[in-house]
C-alpha cells in the first residue's frame, strides 16, 4: 500500500443556520476513481470505494488518504463498502463481475465470497443490521435478485422478489438504494418505468410495493438513494441523472408497523420540488436536518422548512458521522468534508 497525501485546493463555504456553522471543504483525489461507496466509521475514519477497482480510507478526517487497487479487480466498479468493528470489510463490485469481496485484516487480503461473471448480473447496493446483511440486484427474468447473509458476508443465499418487475431496476449511484429500517424491516427503491418502494417486514422473506411520486418513466430516472432515521423516518431521493427532466426528487415518509395494506403512513410529512434535479445520496444529521448531494450540487435541508443552503460542489455519495457533527462526501476524483460547528458542543 502507498500513502497518498491530498494536494488539491480547499474550497470553502460557510453559512449560519440556527446559530450553527457549516463548513464544506473539498479536495481532488490523486487517482482516477469515481467514488460511489462510503462507510463512515467515526469522526475521523472513513472508508470508500469506486471505479478502477480502488478502495481507500482516511484516519485523520481527510488530511491524508491511503488508496490502492484490489488485485484482480482493477477494472471493477466498486459501488458499495461496509466496515465492521472487528476489522471485517466487505466491498461490492456491480457487474462483470458482480461480486462481493471480504477482508478480515482491514483490507490487506481479500476473499471473494460471491461472484457472477455474466453481464445479466448487476448489483446495486447492500446494507447490514449487525451481522445480517442484504444486497439488491437488478431483475433477472423479471424478478429482483436478493443476496442475504447472516455471518458478515462469509456466505450468501440467493433468492428473488416474487413480484414481476418488468422495466424496473435499482440504481448503484451510492450503494444506498436498499436499507434496513430495523432488524426485521427492509426497504429498497426502484427506477425505470416506476419509482417504487419495496418493503419487507420479515427480514426479506417477502416484499410488498407501492408507487411513489418521485420522477420516473425513463431508464435514467427513479429512486437512487434511501436514508432511515429516528422514529421510523424514511427519506427517498432520486430524479433524472441525465438532467433532462425536472421533478420531485426528495420525499419523506413516516414508516408504519402495518404490513398490509399500506406499508407506510399515508400522511406525507415533507416534500420538495426545489432541490437538485438528481439526488444520489442523503445524509441525515439529526431529527430535523439532512444533507443531499448529486452531480449537480449539494444542499442542506431542514426537513420541515425546506432548503437552507446550496453549494455548487457535486458528489456521488455522502454520509454523516454517528454523532452528526460532520458529513463526508466523495465523487468523481473528489473527496470532501463538511464540519458542523454547534455552540452547545
Amino acid at each position: 500500500m502507498k500513502t497518498l497525501i491530498f494536494s488539491g485546493v480547499w474550497l470553502l463555504a460557510v453559512l449560519s443556520v440556527q446559530a450553527q456553522q457549516y463548513n464544506l471543504k473539498t479536495k481532488t483525489l490523486p487517482v482516477e476513481s469515481s467514488i460511489r461507496g462510503m462507510c463512515v466509521v467515526d469522526y475521523s475514519t472513513v472508508w470508500f470505494s469506486g471505479s478502477n477497482g480502488y478502495i481507500g480510507y482516511t484516519q485523520n478526517a481527510g488530511d491524508s488518504i491511503r488508496m490502492w487497487q484490489i488485485p484482480g479487480y482493477e477494472n471493477a466498479e466498486l459501488r458499495d463498502i461496509e466496515v465492521f468493528d472487528d476489522g471485517v470489510i466487505l466491498i461490492m463490485s456491480a457487474t462483470e463481475p458482480a461480486a462481493i469481496l471480504r477482508s478480515v485484516d482491514s483490507g490487506k487480503t481479500w476473499e471473494t465470497t460471491f461472484r457472477q461473471d455474466s453481464s445479466i448480473w448487476f448489483l446495486d447496493g447492500m446494507d447490514f443490521y449487525k451481522n445480517a446483511g442484504i444486497c439488491i440486484g437488478d431483475p433477472i427474468n423479471g424478478h429482483f435478485v436478493l443476496l442475504q447473509t447472516r455471518n458478515q458476508g462469509k456466505d450468501w443465499e440467493v433468492s428473488y422478489v416474487k413480484e414481476q418487475t418488468d422495466s424496473l431496476a435499482a440504481f448503484a449511484a451510492s450503494g444506498s438504494s436498499i436499507q434496513y429500517v430495523d432488524a426485521k424491516n427492509i426497504v429498497f427503491g426502484t427506477g425505470g418505468a416506476q419509482a417504487k418502494l419495496f418493503r419487507s417486514h420479515n427480514r426479506g422473506k417477502t416484499f410488498t410495493s407501492f408507487e411513489t411520486p418521485i420522477l420516473s418513466g425513463s431508464p435514467a430516472s427513479g429512486i437512487f438513494c434511501l436514508a432511515t432515521g429516528p422514529n421510523k423516518l424514511l427519506l427517498a431521493g432520486g430524479g433524472d441523472y441525465t438532467g433532462a427532466t425536472t421533478g420531485i426528487s426528495l420525499w419523506q415518509w413516516q414508516y408504519s408497523k402495518r404490513a398490509i395494506p399500506e406499508p407506510f403512513e399515508t400522511v406525507i410529512l415533507f416534500q420538495t420540488r426545489d432541490c437538485l434535479t438528481y439526488v444520489s445520496s442523503i445524509a441525515l444529521l439529526n431529527d430535523d436536518e439532512a444533507v443531499i448531494c448529486g452531480t449537480g450540487g449539494t444542499q442542506l435541508y431542514h426537513l420541515m422548512d425546506g432548503c437552507k443552503q446550496t453549494w455548487e460542489n457535486g458528489f456521488n455519495v455522502c454520509q454523516s458521522t454517528p454523532e452528526g457533527l460532520s458529513v463526508y462526501f466523495a465523487g468523481n476524483n473528489t473527496f470532501g468534508r463538511m464540519s458542523i460547528l454547534r455552540p452547545d458542543k
